[in-house]
Formats: C-alpha cells, sequence, structure tokens
C-alpha cells in the first residue's frame, strides 16, 4: 500500500536569501547583477517584486558558458508556487501583446522549478524585446488552477548585457536550451499539488467550520495532514482535528479546481448497533492508498459517536462510494467487527 502522507509545505530553490548574498558579483546595472567567472562564463539575472516574507519569489536569468557556446540561455525560476507546465504562461513586456510559451517553448533543466525558453519562435526575438522594454509581466497558472504573476524590471538589462559581451566577446543574441545543464523531467500533478501543501482556502475554511483542537499546538504537532489527487480537478485534503493516545481524527475536504471550482466539506455514513446508520464530519485513522485511490478509515473500541469501525470507500465522479463498513453487533471493548455493508445485518 502507497499512503500518501503530508509532512511539510513546499520547498523552494535555494538560490532564495543568503544562497544569493553569498555568490561573487562582478558588477550592478541599475536592478541587474552581473556574475562572471574565472573559467569565461557570465550569468546576468535579477528579482522580482513579489516576496514571501522576507525571501524572493521568482528570479529572470540569461547566462552564457565559455567560447565556443554561443547562445545565451533564458530561465525563469520559481521559488514559489510552481508553475503547471501543462498549461501555458503569457510574457508581457509592457503593453506589448503578450507571448503565449507552453510546453513547446519552454523546458526545465537542472531543476524542475528553473524553466528555460527553448523555442525556436523566441529564439531571435525575445532577447531584443526585453532589451528594447521596461518591465516583464510573467502570468501563469498553478497546478490548483491558482493564478500568479511575476514581474521583472529591465532597467540596466541592456547595460549588463553590453558588459557580457564585452567580458565574453560579442556572440549574436539567440536564445537556445543552455548546454551546460541536463534536461529535468517535469513532475507529475500528484506531486505539484504535494508540494503546494493546504490551500489557505481550506485551512481557512477548517478553522472557522469545526470546533478542532489548533493544529499548532504540541499535542497536534505529531499529526501530518494528508493530501490526495482524486481527478484532474478534485483534490483531497484529510486535516488532523483531535487527537487522542491511540487515535486521530480528521475533518475532509474536496477542493475542485475545474471551471465551475469550490470547496466542499465532506460527510460520511457509519453504523453504529445503537442507532443504525448515522453520518459524521470526522473519521478516525484516515489513510489514503494511491495506486488502489481508496480512503479508508478506522476506529478501535467505543466512542461517544460510535462503537468501532473499519471503512473504506473509493472516488467516484464527484463523491466517495462505500465500498465496504465493519461495525461490530453490539458495543463494548474488544469486540469483533463483522462486515455491515455490502451485506445487511441479520434481523
Amino acid at each position: 500500500m502507497s499512503v500518501i502522507r503530508l509532512l511539510g509545505l513546499a520547498s523552494g530553490l535555494l538560490w532564495a536569501g543568503a544562497a544569493i548574498a553569498g555568490e561573487p558579483m562582478s558588477g550592478q546595472f541599475g536592478d541587474w547583477k552581473l556574475d562572471c567567472g574565472d573559467e569565461g562564463a557570465c550569468t546576468i539575472f535579477t528579482l522580482s517584486v513579489e516576496k514571501e516574507q522576507t525571501r524572493p519569489l521568482y528570479r529572470l536569468r540569461i547566462k552564457r558558458g565559455p567560447m565556443p557556446d554561443e547562445t545565451f540561455a533564458l530561465s525563469f525560476d520559481v521559488n514559489g508556487a510552481r508553475p503547471d507546465h501543462t498549461r501555458k504562461q503569457q510574457w508581457r513586456i509592457d503593453a506589448q501583446a503578450p507571448r503565449v510559451l507552453g510546453e513547446d517553448e519552454l523546458g526545465n533543466f537542472g531543476h524542475e522549478n528553473a524553466f528555460f525558453v527553448t523555442g525556436e519562435s523566441e529564439r531571435t526575438t525575445l532577447l531584443p524585446a526585453l532589451k528594447g522594454g521596461e518591465q516583464l509581466r510573467i502570468s501563469y497558472i498553478d497546478a490548483l488552477g491558482a493564478p500568479h504573476d511575476a514581474s521583472f524590471s529591465l532597467s540596466g538589462l541592456s547595460v549588463a548585457l553590453q558588459k557580457m559581451g564585452e567580458l565574453q566577446g560579442a556572440r549574436g543574441e539567440n536564445i537556445e536550451a543552455p548546454e551546460d545543464e541536463d534536461k529535468t523531467a517535469p513532475p507529475s500533478r500528484r506531486e505539484m499539488i504535494e508540494a503546494l501543501g493546504i490551500p489557505p482556502p481550506v485551512l481557512e475554511a477548517h478553522r472557522l467550520t469545526s470546533a478542532c483542537e489548533d493544529p499548532q499546538s504540541a499535542n497536534m504537532s505529531g499529526a501530518a495532514p494528508i493530501v490526495a489527487v482524486l481527478s484532474q480537478t478534485s483534490t483531497l485534503y484529510a486535516i488532523p482535528c483531535t487527537r487522542g493516545a491511540t487515535q486521530t481524527t480528521y475533518r475532509l475536504y474536496v477542493r475542485d479546481s475545474g471551471e465551475i471550482g469550490g470547496l466542499e466539506q465532506l460527510a460520511f455514513a457509519i453504523y453504529d448497533p445503537r442507532f443504525g446508520w448515522l453520518g459524521t464530519d470526522s473519521l478516525n485513522g484516515v489513510e489514503f492508498d494511491e495506486e488502489a485511490g481508496t480512503l479508508s478509515a478506522h476506529a478501535q473500541g467505543p466512542s461517544d459517536r460510535h462503537c468501532g469501525y473499519r471503512a473504506e470507500w473509493k472516488w467516484q465522479d464527484y463523491a466517495f462510494r462505500l465500498l465496504e463498513f465493519q461495525a461490530p453487533r453490539k458495543c463494548g471493548r474488544n469486540v469483533r467487527l463483522e462486515r455491515i455493508y455490502p451485506e445487511a445485518m441479520d434481523p
């Protein structure tokens, strides 16, 4: 069984913060920094104005190796929510019509969050357009359908490129894939969604609509949420609600990132021998089997809500379908669970 458990939020690239501050710099030209190494390779870059806390979220980078490397490599580096590579990005220079770059025009090299321009349509035109502009705005959508924008100042780019040419020798202004970095396979949709963590709207709904324990408390710190991809548009989030000595309860939510979209808090049917079938908005011992695509839950012994159970569901179209439910015939500790559904209990 392959169980998906999210242990933390997304991690970014290593160029943020102290990593950038520690790089040797050959010069500052407007908003662009130039770094040329002893081996003859040069890089210029600028950071976006958008920040998450104190770290920059985006970097625009142009580099060229030593001779005989004749072309530039240009990358959009992301230190936040990764663009969904199956959707197109829009690169807009000032008020010009946006350039639409998809999988045929962008590729990951060296790192899955480094998007290098590789398209033939941009090979000879993009760099001259950037040199003549004042600002570049890159718009993209992440794996959950959320929009993002990165804004870059182009002030100083022309001077930085001119200085690079003086140091390396003039070689033209064409853009191609980097020669010194290997192509990197993009992550799967599941990997991209896991990296995004629990979206703020889900956390906010959980906080406002439940009487769960504080997830930041010492008691809840060891209980990890669960994130699971149900379909191309639906994602399951199971957030720990309470935690005892042996059991953890979860509240479950499904977020739809399709055309209509929305967030739904889930309710499930459980069987109690005292009252019959009941509804609940929390489940015990939740697990999700990625390979089978099934959600399971189990509770040991009686509580104020049930007498113990074991259940399994499978996502179908837009809801979870109950596959099997086991419960005791009488309420008590150390009782045997019997299959209640799909077979009915004896009268």
